[in-house]
């Protein structure tokens, strides 16, 4: 089971634009995949390139197979591969290579291997339930200058990957827009804590709906 949500920021509201969160998935015979891609506000084209990297990571994990490298060469083929086609999208369109920045984050499960990867780029939040207990899997990453993003120099330092075997029962993945919403003095509310435990997908949306977000707000979840 897939579930996604995304609501626009007042923000975007604000100035009658739309939301730069990005949500994709699939889930087959031989794979399960989620992304979350979030471009920055600052940049116009931001949205298109948030599109561009998620297709794009969808299209590597289904035709190349990545648990046959390491964590090092991982970051270096996926990264590689999303700067060439924003690239392309900047030369043929001609538009600003910088314009089309947006972080990443996805999970890929490969069912026939079972083997799971989660790759890690910018300042959104992946998190599983297990045994009643939340569990982070990947953390957001800033600096002092802002978010990490795709077009950035030398981002692979910055970039993380996790390997595990076997799948996750349940795994989340939330845009900074909404995971700021779920905690309170660097811990997730209770209140979040119990709706995730109880996978009550309606009251999670609920919550959102109500709040006063300044940023989009998107989250996609899989049950496996």
């Amino acid at each position: 089971m897939i579930k996604e949500y995304s609501k626009i920021g007042e923000y975007h509201i604000a100035n009658h634009k739309k939301s730069e969160d990005y949500l994709l998935s699939e889930d087959n015979e031989n794979m399960m995949f989620l992304c979350l891609a979030d471009g920055v506000s600052s940049c116009e084209n931001s949205l298109q390139g948030a599109k561009v990297i998620s297709n794009k990571a969808k299209d590597i994990v289904a035709h190349i197979d990545l648990f046959h490298f390491d964590e090092e060469v991982i970051k270096k083929l996926v990264i590689d591969e999303l700067q060439y086609s924003l690239r392309q999208i900047s030369q043929n369109e001609n538009i600003d290579f910088l314009s089309l920045s947006s972080t990443l984050l996805f999970v890929y499960y490969n069912k026939r291997k079972n083997k799971t990867l989660v790759f890690s780029l910018g300042d959104s939040l992946s998190l599983t339930v297990f045994n009643k207990e939340i569990e982070i899997v990947s953390y957001p990453v800033q600096n002092f200058q802002g978010i990490y993003t795709v077009t950035h120099h030398n981002i692979k330092e910055h970039t993380h990957i996790h390997i595990f075997d076997g799948c996750f029962q349940n795994i989340y993945l939330f845009s900074d827009g909404a995971w700021k919403e779920m905690v309170e003095e660097n811990k997730i509310k209770k209140s979040i804590k119990d709706i995730l435990i109880r996978k009550d997908y309606q009251m999670l949306d609920n919550y959102f709906n109500h709040c006063h977000n300044y940023d989009d707000c998107s989250y996609i979840g899989g049950t496996f």
